[in-house]
């Protein structure tokens, strides 16, 4: 994965990872990034897929239109997405390059990484829009680690099944409004 901000060290990554993921045979997958991603992060962030201003909105089509043209694909981290915004709306934007899902919660102030459902995010509104946009992906659980590896697994765990039993409730919804042959 490459983080994606348009800074020179994240186009600099992206030079380095195209080469090599086609000499391996693999894939790159574009992280979107938003101001203050990470406490840790050295990266200068903007709003690129989302952003109001008609510049960054030209350069975030070019981007994508470059996606298209490549092997390239993006991953979209919801923590992130729901900081910055309007997440159906970026689904929306990202439909046929989207490739991966990071899938984590927070309470809407930080980039928490809690277990999906222990936050914010509206799962249940999410998991349709990936349906609606035809996203045949991976979803990834991307939380916070804790000092006891039992708990850590206890909320991933938790996560994954919350997760679950929205795509089974969507599932069986669908096929109701499916007419009979």
């Amino acid at each position: 994965m490459v983080p994606l901000d348009l800074s020179l060290e994240s186009l600099c990554a992206l030079d380095f990872a195209l080469p090599l993921a086609k000499r391996l045979g693999a894939r790159v997958h574009l992280v979107h990034v938003y101001e203050g991603a990470h406490q840790f992060s050295t990266i200068a962030t903007s709003p690129l897929l989302w952003s109001e201003a008609e510049a960054k909105r030209h350069l975030a089509d070019e981007v994508l239109d470059a996606i298209t043209a490549s092997e390239v694909g993006a991953c979209l981290d919801a923590g992130h997405a729901f900081l910055a915004g309007d997440m159906p709306a970026l689904l929306r934007k990202l439909r046929g390059h989207l490739r991966m899902v990071q899938a984590h919660d927070n309470g809407g102030a930080h980039d928490d990484h809690w277990p999906p459902g222990d936050g914010q995010i509206d799962w249940e509104a999410t998991l349709r829009e990936l349906v609606e946009i035809e996203f045949h992906g991976a979803l990834i659980l991307e939380m916070a680690g804790q000092a006891n590896v039992e708990i850590t697994m206890a909320n991933a765990r938790r996560g994954r099944q919350y997760l679950r039993e929205i795509a089974r409730r969507i599932a069986l919804s669908r096929r109701a409004e499916s007419p009979v042959s």
